[in-house]
């Protein structure tokens, strides 16, 4: 938990987000003066109102908590699905193997987590979003310099850029070989690693 709240860099910072008491803070406040509003109704002492008031803010803390918990306890067990596959730690082995490598990232996940698991050392390309090309400026990456990371079908994120990737490749009248294929732990396949050359 510590870890995923104070990693911002990693994360992009919207972790912190769980943090921030201001929710919290509103609900007590709301209630506060719910209860000194109707107080003379109630009957209700002060240090009524301050037990409430604690043990509300004990809850919602605890609800926000408690998910969190088990999301990290899950991902122990199984080991994450999908994007969230710790299938990444062996692209980054991969990564690692092959330095001359640049890799071309063809959906959300890929990226930022390369390059914090590897402090920069792998070179990348981030293909979506913002930094989206177009089929033609995609198919003038095709030499042996680039290695391209999609996420299997049933797991791909940003299905734009993948439909991008099939469409340069037919575009240059491509071939796509199969370099490697990244598991999650039951065996399924999530990322396949490819290289495209000239038919």
């Amino acid at each position: 938990l510590f870890f995923t709240c104070f990693t911002p860099t990693l994360h992009r910072g919207h972790q912190l987000l769980i943090l921030y008491p201001f929710p919290h803070i509103l609900v007590a406040l709301f209630l506060f003066e719910l209860l000194l509003r109707q107080r003379a109704l109630l009957r209700f002492s002060a240090r009524t109102m301050e037990r409430v008031l604690v043990g509300l803010i004990a809850v919602l803390g605890f609800a926000m908590t408690k998910p969190i918990f088990q999301y990290h306890s899950l991902l122990m067990q199984t080991g994450g699905r999908g994007v969230w596959s710790d299938a990444i730690y062996e692209i980054v082995a991969e990564a690692d193997a092959h330095p001359e490598r640049t890799l071309v990232c063809m959906d959300w996940g890929f990226n930022a987590n390369l390059l914090s698991l590897t402090k920069q050392r792998v070179r990348t390309i981030r293909n979506y979003e913002t930094t989206r090309r177009t089929p033609q400026e995609l198919a003038l990456l095709f030499n042996a310099e680039h290695g391209f990371l999609l996420h299997a079908a049933e797991y791909t994120y940003v299905l734009g850029a993948r439909e991008d990737f099939f469409a340069a490749v037919e575009y240059a009248q491509a071939q796509v070989d199969t370099v490697r294929i990244f598991r999650q732990r039951e065996g399924q396949p999530v990322a396949y690693l490819v290289s495209v050359s000239q038919p």
